[in-house]
């Protein structure tokens, strides 16, 4: 009996002795949360006058406005869910002038518009290799701060409506073309698309551009029309942008929709740190920047190199161009989503 006391004794001292070992073990080791793959959510639900916009991820990479060169972005602003943010809003923008067959003839005011004027938010850096990245975007019209005013095309007559006509078709072209897309963009990053139809943006060191193709997915949408605004795309509409890094491969979404694969493209970190400009000089030689083929006195003279564009601008300034338009949900993650993943983060779906 005497013996069956000492043991039961020992072992609620054993006891004792686990359970201050545990609490002191707990003290000792803060808890750690669990890591999540959305790295940046930015809903740009803020009421009007805000100057920085909540992330609503858990590691709160708030985004605050840049004011070097830059001004921030308007907000409180109707948006695709709930408000949005209007980047460069208050910039004015050159009208459209274009000749007989819908060209655009002032393609020099247009850019130094982008160059010049702009909004401009900064967050802290989110590094990934795989991830994707993703947003819905509105471009300005004509005016950037008053519904869309339609180039007039000759003899003072208004843009037709009516989307079979040649003149429509004009128009759309004028409407399309001599404007970047300046989405998201880091450190040696930009994302979005270059002149009227080649999308893609600089990664790994490298430019990767490529027209939207029509049979991405065994044909072409009829959402997006293969997002190219010279076949009918409407780019002035509300529209779901992904970008999706999967090592050496990496694919673009529009509405949901592929509309572009690069392969065998390097693999490096990636960092993602703004939104609303591009900082990275275009200056391919492979005859897609064609915003810059202005023919102004300010610009170099013509490189003889095989395939190079005549007239690429030398001023440094214009290695900037500013997004001029609406940007509502961005979100960053860190891992590589399916099509029906993004197809429900479009929708505003939990993924």
């Amino acid at each position: 009996t005497r013996g069956t006391a000492a043991d039961s004794s020992t072992t609620r001292g054993l006891a004792a002795l686990l359970l201050l070992a545990n609490v002191l073990l707990s003290a000792a080791v803060p808890l750690v949360t669990p890591a999540t793959s959305l790295q940046l959510h930015l809903k740009f639900d803020e009421s009007t006058g805000a100057q920085s916009f909540a992330d609503a991820s858990t590691y709160r990479r708030n985004a605050r406005c840049s004011m070097t060169g830059a001004s921030c972005p308007t907000s409180g602003v109707a948006g695709k869910y709930t408000n949005s943010a209007h980047f460069a809003k208050h910039c004015t923008r050159s009208n459209y002038a274009v000749d007989s067959r819908g060209r655009p003839t002032n393609r020099g005011s247009t850019i130094l518009d982008g160059a010049n004027c702009g909004s401009r938010l900064d967050f802290n850096p989110v590094h990934f290799t795989d991830g994707t990245v993703m947003l819905w975007f509105k471009e300005d019209g004509d005016a950037s701060v008053t519904p869309e005013n339609m180039p007039v095309l000759s003899g003072s007559a208004p843009a037709p409506s009516d989307p079979t006509s040649k003149d429509y078709l004009k128009w759309r072209r004028s409407v399309g073309n001599g404007w970047d897309l300046s989405l998201v963009g880091g450190n040696g990053l930009s994302l979005g698309r270059i002149s009227a139809q080649f999308w893609g943006g600089h990664w790994c060191g490298k430019w990767h551009t490529t027209r939207a193709d029509r049979s991405a997915r065994g044909g072409q949408s009829p959402e997006t029309r293969s997002a190219d605004p010279l076949v009918g795309w409407d780019h002035l509409e509300w529209h779901h942008i992904a970008y999706v890094f999967s090592g050496s491969t990496v694919l673009v979404y529009v509405d949901g929709v592929r509309i572009a694969v690069f392969r065998n493209t390097p693999v490096c970190q990636k960092a993602v740190s703004f939104l609303g400009v591009r900082t990275v000089r275009y200056n391919a030689q492979n005859g897609v920047r064609e915003t810059e083929m202005t023919g102004l006195t300010s610009a170099r003279p013509r490189d003889a190199a095989s395939g190079a564009l005549q007239h690429q601008l030398q001023h440094m300034d214009w290695s900037r161009n500013y997004f001029k338009g609406k940007m509502d949900d961005v979100r960053i993650y860190n891992r590589v989503l399916s099509e029906a993943q993004i197809m429900k983060a479009k929708n505003n779906q939990a993924i």
